[in-house]
């Protein structure tokens, strides 16, 4: 009886081994985040000023586990734009990655404008597979915002006042956009200048309509704001 349930347990071992490891295996895990960040995300979404140059790339990290040391592979697709995602330098797709690691840096290469999805899909041996997702919002040069205002100065005339555009800012300030130039345009006089400020002196009292675009690094004008300034 010894002999034929050691052959029993042997024969199983052999043959079914494989399934009774699937069986009991459990899923790898994945996360993703910023390359800041400690603390990983099935999801992520972020947002990206477009470059069309081959150095332009969104750099991101992945967090891989398994409680079995099962990782096999990993691969990316992407769901939505165009990308193409980089591990040292390759294609993530065409190139192998040591599965021991715990954190991987890879660079994501947006080729699109709009909204771009990656998911990112680690697999075990038993074909077991998470997912993790990149969201991008790839922007082209957001047009800047102007915000004027109006103060007196009175100092070589009772009419005279400080109008004021340093409040006005460029949308995409985190990604080295700046406001560069101030059009002002006051009864119908255009005045262009550097200067966020400018003294005028009106010549009545009375309600004027005081109009301001700005310009950005990139030459993009904004809508016109106006001011309404009681002159008195």
């Amino acid at each position: 009886m010894i002999t034929i349930f050691s052959i029993a347990v042997f024969l199983y071992g052999c043959g079914d081994r494989k399934e009774m490891m699937r069986l009991i295996d459990s899923p790898p895990e994945i996360s993703i985040s910023k390359l800041n960040v400690t603390l990983g995300k099935e999801v992520i979404t972020d947002s990206v000023r477009f470059y069309d140059s081959p150095s332009f790339f969104y750099n991101t990290k992945l967090l891989l586990s398994d409680k079995y040391k099962n990782i096999w592979k990993l691969n990316y697709n992407v769901s939505k734009g165009n990308a193409k995602v980089y591990y040292d330098g390759k294609d993530l797709n065409l190139t192998s990655i040591r599965v021991d690691l715990d954190e991987i840096l890879l660079s994501v290469s947006p080729k699109s404008k709009g909204n771009i999805s990656v998911d990112f899909i680690v697999e075990d041996r038993f074909s077991n597979s998470k997912q993790a997702t990149l969201n991008l919002f790839v922007f082209d040069n957001l047009i800047p915002i102007a915000v004027v205002s109006a103060k007196k100065l009175g100092q070589n005339s009772p009419l005279e006042y400080t109008i004021d555009g340093a409040a006005s800012y460029d949308q995409d300030a985190n990604f080295n956009g700046a406001v560069v130039g101030y059009i002002f345009n006051i009864e119908g006089k255009s005045i262009q200048t550097t200067n966020p400020t400018i003294n005028y002196i009106f010549p009545t009292q009375g309600t004027y309509n005081i109009e301001l675009k700005v310009i950005d690094n990139n030459g993009a004008i904004s809508n016109p704001t106006i001011y309404k300034l009681n002159v008195n």
